[in-house]
């Protein structure tokens, strides 16, 4: 794929577009639109490409499954489908406690203390830890199959469909601040203190310029949710001096506790739709679970920056080059010390990175079976991982489906892909049991140690490779399987 050939594409939709400073935060965006909670968005986006060049992100689905999304969602939503209405809800109401609870152990680290595996491990929690905590599903879809819903029903309930987008805006606004209001409005109060200062001659430039640092020292990261650029001092020095100036006033900032400003809360009571009734409120509540997890991540990405940071006071690296780092190859850098080369770099660079995610759903009618090597048809002695110890030898049975249970007579061995419930009876009876798949905590594994039999599992092919009736001498403890 050619950089930028989607552009324009008809086929493709850009769903976000972010000025992001470094890759592994190109990752994150592009892992967020892979996240669904599977009582709400189960019909989503299965592919995406992500773009990003000279700092500038794009991110695309295929139109077809967002038109799809937006059908499907939008219908269960204009139908008020009860699980969905619930579970939408519910998680607004996150509480967020690992997320917390890992940004005040961040809080309290001295990275400069840490062994580089251990800033490796803070670099992968940070990502998996915020990615499951705040993005549980990604929002965007949500927020489409709500709002062909509210439309939808604006669509019935109006008579005049050119005011349905002016009526649209008008129920969805709220009293409630968003988080960079509330941030405005904390220095427009510092602001219009240090006005009234002025116009009685007390104002001190340096008092104000430690109240502005401190408020900087709040809300620096507010802004790099995605990995922008951190703003500075000098960036809210500049817009207090707007305020200070009286260039900039803000409009009323009272705070409210109502979810709708008071004309949202007329307009839907003139339209009389109890669906309009539940769903504005979710759709808005929506918004502003979004713009809280923005924030959140915004206040936590700064150490991110100090982690990278740190690497960087290191010599592991040069801290420009880090940003065109993906996470694994950070973890490579720290483990092993194995640099991306400066060519790559520079190709990174210069040529932009394109990342992709294809789901694709192939369905064939697959043979029956898999062709076996010969040399593994012939082998005599098998080996796979000791999962019960012992020793035991009899006549292998196959089982492959319930039914094939009454095959087991008392003392023989069973050979299965894997076992479950369904399957326990012909464990009581075999004397021993083989498995294809599983590991030391499987179904299997934990019942024959329970039942003190022999148990070997991951042995490849064996239901194809033994046959009923063979006998066949197995020897857990080694691993081992001996054709006699």
């Amino acid at each position: 794929m050619i950089y930028g050939e989607i552009e324009g594409n008809p086929k493709w939709k850009r769903i976000n577009m972010r000025n992001v400073e470094h890759l592994i935060a190109v990752e994150f965006i592009h892992d967020l639109y892979n996240r669904h909670e599977p009582k709400i968005n189960s019909i989503r986006f299965r592919h995406t490409i992500t773009t990003w060049k000279d700092g500038v992100l794009n991110s695309y689905a295929p139109e077809n499954e967002w038109q799809k999304l937006g059908e499907v969602l939008g219908y269960q939503y204009y139908s008020l489908d009860p699980i969905l209405i619930k579970y939408t809800n519910a998680l607004y109401c996150r509480k967020r406690e690992h997320f917390h609870s890992f940004n005040k152990e961040l809080q309290k680290t001295k990275f400069s203390t840490l062994p580089a595996k251990e800033l490796a491990s803070l670099l992968i929690h940070f990502q998996s830890i915020v990615l499951g905590e705040l993005y549980v599903l990604n929002f965007v879809q949500v927020e489409h199959g709500l709002n062909i819903a509210i439309k939808n029903i604006l669509n019935e309930v109006v008579s005049d469909k050119f005011d349905i987008e002016n009526i649209f805006i008008k129920i969805i606004q709220t009293k409630k601040h968003s988080a960079s209001q509330q941030e405005k409005t904390q220095l427009h109060f510092i602001a219009f203190k240090y006005r009234l200062l002025k116009k009685i001659s007390l104002y001190n430039d340096d008092r104000a310029r430690k109240e502005v640092q401190k408020h900087c020292d709040t809300y620096q990261y507010l802004y790099s949710a995605y990995g922008e650029t951190p703003r500075t001092f000098n960036d809210f020095w500049l817009e207090f001096r707007t305020y200070l100036e009286g260039k900039k006033w803000l409009p009323s900032t009272s705070i409210s506790s109502n979810l709708l400003s008071n004309e949202a809360n007329r307009t839907l009571k003139k339209l009389k739709s109890k669906k309009l009734s539940v769903l504005v409120p979710l759709l808005v509540k929506g918004g502003l679970f979004r713009d809280t997890n923005k924030a959140l991540l915004g206040m936590s990405t700064k150490y991110r920056f100090s982690i990278l940071d740190e690497i960087a006071k290191r010599n592991f690296e040069d801290r420009k080059n880090l940003d065109f780092y993906l996470l694994e190859e950070i973890v490579d850098l720290l483990y092993s010390f194995k640099k991306v080369s400066q060519e790559k770099i520079n190709l990174r660079k210069t040529n932009g990175i394109i990342i992709t995610r294809n789901e694709d759903f192939h369905i064939h009618t697959p043979e029956l079976a898999p062709q076996l090597n010969s040399d593994e048809e012939y082998k005599k002695v098998l080996y796979g991982q000791c999962a019960s110890q012992g020793i035991s030898i009899g006549k292998c049975k196959i089982v492959l489906r319930k039914e094939d249970i009454t095959k087991i007579e008392q003392g023989d061995i069973m050979v299965a892909v894997g076992t479950d419930f369904d399957l326990i009876e012909s464990m009581y009876r075999s004397s021993a049991v083989i498995t294809e798949e599983g590991g030391i905590l499987s179904h299997a594994a934990i019942v024959c140690r329970e039942l003190n039999k022999p148990c070997i599992i991951g042995v490849k092919n064996a239901t194809q490779l033994f046959r009923d009736g063979l006998v066949i001498r197995v020897d857990a403890t080694k691993a081992e399987i001996t054709i006699l």
